[in-house]
């Protein structure tokens, strides 16, 4: 390849890279929240199970019905 072919490669090296790390970036928020719920959820579900509570585990009507994100 001559010297613009490898310029051309680079550039689009760059490009792709830094496209990969930007989508990465911001799917984070959204990973977070529903890393975060998953773990509210677990750690209600335990606690179920230690208190020996029914399903809801002493959640309240809006926890429950609260609208997924």
């Amino acid at each position: 390849m001559d010297m613009g072919g490898w310029a051309t490669a680079a550039v689009a090296g760059i490009w792709l890279i830094v496209f990969v790390v930007g989508y990465t970036l911001d799917q984070v928020p959204g990973l977070s929240a529903k890393a975060e719920r998953a773990i509210v959820s677990l750690r209600r579900l335990r606690s179920a199970w230690r208190d020996g509570g029914g399903a809801a585990g002493g959640v309240s009507d809006r926890e429950r019905t609260e609208p997924r994100r």
